[in-house]
């Protein structure tokens, strides 16, 4: 549950099915109309992002650059390796 000043928006989930095996994560969230287009979003996708990078980083690059690939066309910076990276999405 996402909360602004103690009232909820919306919500931001992270799940991994066999993850050992498939070496993927399904995310999904939803956001009241009223708070969309105001950043929010942007912030919920880049906390799960964050929990996620770590973990999914120990597997291997391969997981890494694909985890990375959804969060530079998500508008969200990542860094790996020590290097930061970024698109802005007009």
């Amino acid at each position: 549950m996402i909360e602004l000043d103690g009232q909820p928006i919306g919500s931001q989930s992270i799940h991994g099915t066999r993850f050992a095996v498939m070496r993927t994560v399904d995310t999904g969230s939803w956001l009241g109309r009223e708070y969309q287009g105001r950043g929010y979003g942007r912030e919920m996708r880049a906390a799960v992002l964050g929990f996620a990078l770590p973990v999914i980083a120990l597997l291997g690059p391969a997981p890494l650059v694909m985890i990375a690939a959804a969060a530079l066309l998500a508008g969200l910076g990542c860094e790996i390796f020590g290097v930061q990276w970024n698109i802005a999405i007009q």
